[in-house]
């Protein structure tokens, strides 16, 4: 296998503070991934990155360990995020990854949301709170998002 290459991530905390919302992104990447509290999501919901097209993880955690998984899609996410909220009181993160210029639509965000739940149910480190995809995979062709 040949050497891995390494790269730089960029972290913003736009209140200042790692315990609030981040907004993640690589260069040369279309993508951005958000990190936001519960707490603070009915806040930063006018945020451009919660009216986009994406894949979200509702994580629930104690102690900093993660406990609690549900994997999603929205298209828009913030919709989905507030139905979440009133109807799913285990998380306290919500993760999601959507991009800079519009360019993933709903195969790619499905494609990603099957994915996930795949990686999740192969690893068994969680109570998984998601719907069960047994063969989802088999009906997308590969992509890779760098």
């Amino acid at each position: 296998m040949p050497p891995q290459r390494g790269y730089t991530i960029r972290i913003f905390f736009p209140d200042s503070t790692p315990d609030g919302l981040w907004i993640v992104d690589k260069p040369n990447w279309s993508g951005v991934a958000v990190s936001c509290p519960r707490t603070l999501l009915n806040e930063k919901r006018s945020r451009p990155e919660f009216s986009r097209p994406g894949v979200y993880l509702l994580v629930g955690s104690e102690d900093g360990i993660i406990q609690k998984l549900y994997v999603g899609e929205g298209d828009p996410i913030m919709p989905r995020l507030t139905d979440h909220l009133a109807k799913k009181d285990f998380w306290t993160r919500v993760v999601f990854f959507t991009s800079k210029d519009e360019s993933l639509h709903k195969a790619h965000i499905q494609y990603l949301e099957a994915r996930l739940t795949q990686i999740a149910a192969q690893n068994k480190v969680v109570d998984w709170q998601g719907p069960r995809f047994s063969d989802t995979l088999s009906h997308f062709i590969p992509l890779r998002i760098c």
